[in-house]
């Protein structure tokens, strides 16, 4: 018997057509796929650097040249941050920058202990000086030779000698 409905062959064609249809929205989602994958692992600063904000405790200035230099050398970005420097100077309290959200961190020195015990939600992430870079000084005609000698005496210490605010103390040894 020989068939003369063509609805197999119809069938048969349109399948065939669907199969490559298929095939080729496969390897074109594969291409699609691979392209975008390429261009974000390529170029994966263009995409991904986070923006950062430091706040610098005074004008820009020598101290902070270990930050310049790893910007200017690329450190920051090959771990993704777009990070800016913001200048700090009189009337401008770093702690109060990061604590109200205008910089992301801050540079500060061992006063940092101070604010915290005051309550302030900070944290240490680093330490860039191994040893404080205070200095305690008396005249040579005070007969003052060592810091033993300077037990139950007061001492006078700013905390922040470029703030507008008077945080000096004065400290029972």
């Amino acid at each position: 018997m020989q068939h003369t409905d063509n609805s197999f062959y119809q069938c048969k064609y349109l399948y065939a057509l669907e199969a490559t249809n298929r095939k080729i929205m496969k390897r074109l989602i594969l291409t699609v796929s691979m392209a975008l994958a390429f261009v974000l692992f390529a170029f994966p600063e263009a995409s991904t650097a986070e923006k950062v904000t430091l706040q610098l405790r005074w004008h820009h200035g020598f101290q902070f040249a270990g930050y310049y230099m790893a910007k200017e050398k690329g450190l920051f970005e090959k771990e993704n941050l777009n990070v800016s420097f913001v200048e700090g100077g009189v009337g401008i309290n770093h702690f109060d920058q990061v604590t109200q959200g205008e910089a992301d961190f801050g540079v500060a020195g061992s006063e940092l202990a101070i604010e915290y015990l005051k309550g302030r939600p900070f944290k240490c992430i680093a330490v860039i000086f191994q040893h404080s870079p205070y200095a305690l000084m008396v005249r040579q005609s005070s007969g003052y030779n060592n810091p033993q000698q300077l037990r139950g005496k007061k001492i006078y210490m700013a905390l922040a000698p470029r703030s507008n605010r008077p945080n000096n103390r004065i400290f029972t040894g």
